[in-house]
């Protein structure tokens, strides 16, 4: 497999210019490798879970929203974690393409599930 690098910082902010990039988005790309394993992905997912849940942690941030864009097999790794679940390959959280997944992050640390994999913005025919 070959790994493309996706979209400049410079062109996500001309298109999203309020969104917060993390620092690893430059202006080679956001995604910066060839490949990347199964064991990689989770040990990536767990410490990008970890980063959101002290993003969510932080006081006043009671009505921001915290949005990520990600293929299927890493949002399958993000779940995983944020779920403290095996990374084991017995369980996948499939997502249809441009799917919508609701998580509220609550005082207590716990998490609410509101919705996965919600696809009713697209017209059926353009569900894959």
């Amino acid at each position: 497999p070959i790994g493309y690098p996706g979209k400049t910082r410079q062109e996500i902010q001309t298109v999203f210019p309020r969104y917060v990039l993390p620092e690893d988005v430059t202006d080679r790309g956001w995604w910066n490798r060839d490949y990347e394993d199964w064991p990689t992905c989770h040990e990536r997912a767990a410490r990008v879970a970890e980063e959101i849940r002290a993003w969510a942690d932080r006081d006043g941030r009671d009505d921001e929203c915290i949005a990520f864009v990600s293929h299927g097999g890493f949002a399958d790794a993000l779940l995983k974690a944020l779920f403290d679940q095996s990374a084991d390959r017995g369980l996948f959280y499939y997502h249809y393409n441009t799917a919508i997944s609701r998580i509220e992050f609550r005082d207590d640390g716990r998490l609410n599930v509101r919705y996965l994999n919600r696809v009713d913005h697209l017209p059926s025919e353009l569900v894959s």
